[in-house]
C-alpha cells in the first residue's frame, strides 16, 4: 500500500480550487451580454445593399472582375444574365 502526504493532497485540492475558480471565470466571460441587439433582418439588408454596391462596381468597371476571387465573379456573371433576361 502506497503512503498518502497529506501535504501533496493538500496541494492538488488548492490546484484544483484554482483551476475551478478560473473555469467559472472564463465561463462568466464568454456568456456576458456586451448588449448589442443585432436585428438579423437589417443585417440580412445592409449585407444585400453591399452585395448590390460592389455588383454595380463590377458592372461598371470590366477590368475590377479581374481582381474578384473566382466565386463572386460567377456570381457577378450569374446576376448580369439574370438582369438581362428582365
Amino acid at each position: 500500500m502506497k503512503d498518502l502526504d497529506i501535504d501533496d493532497v493538500e496541494d492538488m485540492a488548492d490546484e484544483m480550487e484554482e483551476m475551478m475558480y478560473e473555469t467559472g471565470q472564463i465561463n462568466e466571460a464568454l456568456n456576458r451580454n456586451y448588449g448589442m441587439d443585432i436585428d438579423e433582418t437589417d443585417l440580412d439588408n445592409e449585407m444585400k445593399e453591399l452585395d448590390d454596391e460592389l455588383f454595380k462596381e463590377a458592372i461598371q468597371n470590366p477590368q475590377a472582375n479581374k481582381q474578384v476571387p473566382n466565386y463572386y465573379a460567377s456570381a457577378l456573371q450569374q446576376k448580369e444574365a439574370n438582369i438581362n433576361k428582365i
